[in-house]
């Protein structure tokens, strides 16, 4: 076997991309220069920067570029008002290489583009096999400029000592990334030569092979013109090769830091981190991001059902990274007043978003950071369950890890649970608009709070809370009072409770009769919920 097939093996030739220009080519691309003299080139997505509401760096993985497709529309970027920055890391594309390329220059890299082109405090990355190492460092390293970070179809890197021997031992990955880096490290004049001599030329990493590539990977490998990642001709270049060698040395070599050893960098929930993988992926294991979901409980794990390794090819799934970018919510409300009642197989769930499209339904039920609240007159356990017992074989064990949860979380809520889960049975659509103007209210019992407190708590980024008189390093001072001297933009109020949806529910008085509502009622049956 080829070593350029070891390559694709581990998943080190794996990100399609249109034909870049070799490191010594003049750029015809944007370029920053960076504080040591190299120059980093980019290019740009979406809404221009000063009318973005979201700015995002996407980082490249192992020999990709800038070029790299994120399949995300046009029109989302614009609904959204999103602005992407995608860059070439290093040596790669027109980017000078960095012959002392590090964790912390990778890091560094990323802090300097955004600091050269204006982007603001923070910003959103989201590392993309490969790229992920440099996101991992930036974790590590600046999570104070971090908006949001988004790890899709993370490496695993076997060096992590916290990664337990009966999960990786027999996993060949892991005694061939090892050989390759020995080889890397202590020969590579001899691995230059194997990889561009004729006399025994070996097959592509990109020959379709299946043992590599899940079915949806070898798809988008049919269809996507230009992938020739290693070629001959390419790597010839010692400036190209020597760039490859050092980001793989890098990635797979000994870390200063432990990513499993990290702590919550975001313990008041300001930022989030999310990992996306491919329940089929054959690059990386899906058990080793189960794993890495475990350890790190404050990262929120997505596992497609039907995803390979190249998920940035789906549509769906980059559209939904980006949603969950800056726009997770508090309290998240999902409606089923108007769907089907019945549970016949074969039933039409057209009407019913993130059930009709089981792959998404943990994707919604996972937007909430505290609460959720199901609306609708199904019984929700066996809703599950039915769409989970409708789903082809081959994906049901990713969905009877990934689902179980919400239906024991249906049937019978943990208090502790976050987010927690209520479950609300209306009788029909005007209990909607009942609780959709108690949720109005609601959002107003923070700002109640704040006006009416006696005591505040000053918090770590510096801002002022209200509290209770018994809270750790409570202050007794009022609202005003904090305002008098001069501190009116540090007030933040409290974050929304449970407490604030029953003091609110408490007060409500009936605004119909029950004589109204047997009227309503028999002119639905008669006439139709539209009549």
């Amino acid at each position: 076997m080829g070593f350029r097939k070891f390559l694709g093996c581990i998943g080190l030739a794996k990100q399609p991309t249109q034909p870049t220009l070799p490191t010594d080519c003049s750029s015809n691309s944007p370029r920053i220069r960076l504080s040591d003299g190299r120059f980093l080139a980019y290019r740009e997505r979406g809404v221009p920067n000063s009318k973005s509401n979201f700015r995002v760096i996407i980082v490249h993985g192992f020999g990709s570029s800038k070029e790299m497709n994120f399949e995300a529309s046009q029109e989302l970027l614009e609904e959204l008002r999103i602005y992407i920055v995608l860059y070439d890391r290093a040596g790669y594309g027109e980017s000078d290489p960095n012959p002392k390329r590090s964790l912390k220059s990778e890091a560094s890299d990323i802090e300097e583009l955004v600091d050269k082109l204006q982007l603001g405090p923070k910003v959103y990355v989201i590392g993309v096999s490969l790229g992920c190492y440099p996101t991992w460092s930036c974790l590590r390293r600046i999570p104070n400029r971090l908006e949001g970070i988004a790890l899709v179809g993370p490496y695993v890197n076997y060096k992590w000592s916290s990664l337990p021997n009966d999960l990786v031992k027999d996993d060949y990955r892991k005694g061939l990334s090892r050989w390759m880096f020995r080889v890397a490290r202590y020969i590579p004049g001899l691995l230059h030569w194997w990889l561009t001599q004729k006399l025994f030329p070996s097959s592509t990493a990109l020959e379709q092979n299946p043992k590599f590539y899940s079915d949806k990977d070898l798809e988008v490998l049919k269809r996507t013109p230009g992938y020739k990642l290693f070629t001959q001709k390419r790597l010839r270049k010692r400036s190209v090769f020597d760039s490859l060698r050092r980001d793989f040395m890098v990635a797979f070599g000994k870390w200063d830091f432990d990513p499993m050893d990290l702590p919550d960098p975001y313990p008041q929930k300001e930022s989030c981190v999310h990992i996306w993988q491919g329940y089929e992926d054959k690059v990386v294991p899906v058990q080793l991001q189960r794993y890495v979901s475990k350890r790190l409980p404050w990262i929120r794990y997505h596992e497609v059902p039907d995803g390979g390794h190249l998920l940035v090819y789906d549509g769906a799934v980059c559209e939904a990274i980006l949603s969950f970018q800056g726009w997770e919510v508090d309290i998240l409300l999902l409606s089923t007043v108007r769907a089907d009642g019945s549970e016949a197989p074969g039933i039409n769930y057209n009407n019913l978003g993130f059930v009709a499209d089981v792959r998404w339904m943990n994707v919604s039920l996972t937007k909430a950071k505290l609460s959720l609240w199901i609306l609708g007159t199904r019984p929700y356990s066996s809703m599950f369950k039915f769409a989970l017992q409708n789903r082809p074989a081959s994906g049901n064990s990713v969905h009877k890890s990934s689902l179980s949860r919400i239906v024991e979380k249906v049937e019978a809520p943990a208090p502790q649970a976050t987010p927690q889960t209520w479950l609300v049975n209306p009788k029909d659509s005007l209990v909607q608009i009942f609780l959709f103007a108690q949720v109005k209210d609601v959002l107003f019992e923070p700002v109640r709070k704040t006006q009416d407190a006696m005591f505040f708590i000053k918090t770590s980024n510096g801002m002022w809370m209200p509290c209770g008189p018994k809270q750790s390093g409570a202050v007794q001072i009022s609202m005003q009072e904090v305002a008098a001297e001069g501190l009116a933009s540090q007030i933040i109020p409290p974050p929304i409770s449970k407490m604030d949806f029953d003091k609110v529910l408490a007060r409500q008085r009936p605004t119909v009769s029950k004589a109204d509502l047997d009227v309503r009622e028999r002119f639905t049956k008669e006439f139709g919920e539209e009549g």
